[in-house]
């Protein structure tokens, strides 16, 4: 097989290209498999992601500059705070949770902002530009154990990233793309393939278990689809 590498700078784009059949196979988070399958009603789970531990969950991470006395989430009432995108899992959906159940809402912050990546909701923090903001752990963690920031709070567990299909394409073909990833060993034998430490899958993939993101309908229906945060 041959296949072509297609980078979006939005998720929405990502969402309507393999919602369109534009491209075949997407690498998503939870949100955007689930707003996709929402409105098109045509995408499949192919292989989920998994860390450097082999873990199919992630969490996310709410965090602050290490100068600021910001140490619990209720004390940023009143304070700028910067999102990923929209439709990221970990930069705005699992956050919204965590900022609901210690009391917090969109309209106590002084400003939010989606600034529409981790990184760029990282440096905004950073420079000053938000008192705080939202972004996946791993990055987090990194950022933390650099001194560049001071973590406030991380989420309970959550299905992670995955690899999804067009229903359309071929199934003999999405069997055997299914079987390439989760045969890739990044701490092994293709380890030098690409830097993996920097990816989202540093651990390759595994078979999805589809139970495990049923829970990302009610959420997103509720968080996302309703234009609550908007």
């Amino acid at each position: 097989y041959e296949f072509r590498l297609k980078y979006e700078p939005t998720y929405e784009l990502v969402q309507n290209d393999i919602g369109m059949n534009v491209t075949q196979f997407a690498a998503v988070g939870p949100v955007s498999y689930i707003v996709t399958d929402l409105r098109y009603g045509n995408v499949v789970p192919v292989a989920v992601g998994l860390d450097e531990n082999k873990s199919m969950f992630y969490r996310a991470v709410i965090f602050t500059r290490t100068n600021l006395n910001i140490t619990s989430l209720s004390e940023l009432k009143g304070k700028s705070f910067a999102f990923g995108s929209y439709y990221s899992t970990q930069g705005h959906l699992i956050p919204l949770i965590m900022l609901e159940e210690a009391g917090v809402s969109l309209k106590d912050f002084r400003e939010y902002a989606f600034l529409g990546s981790h990184q760029l909701c990282a440096e905004a923090v950073i420079s000053g530009r938000f008192d705080a903001g939202a972004m996946q752990d791993l990055l987090a963690f990194r950022l933390a154990r650099e001194g560049l920031i001071k973590i406030i709070a991380i989420s309970k567990p959550f299905p992670r990233s995955l690899i999804i299909a067009n229903k359309a394409v071929d199934k003999n073909l999405v069997e055997n793309v299914k079987k390439a990833l989760i045969e890739l060993e990044p701490l092994g034998s293709h380890s030098t393939l690409t830097l993996w430490s920097m990816t989202e899958f540093p651990g390759g993939f595994a078979e999805p278990i589809i139970e495990h993101y049923t829970i990302y309908y009610e959420l997103v229906e509720k968080y996302l689809l309703s234009g609550e945060s908007k």
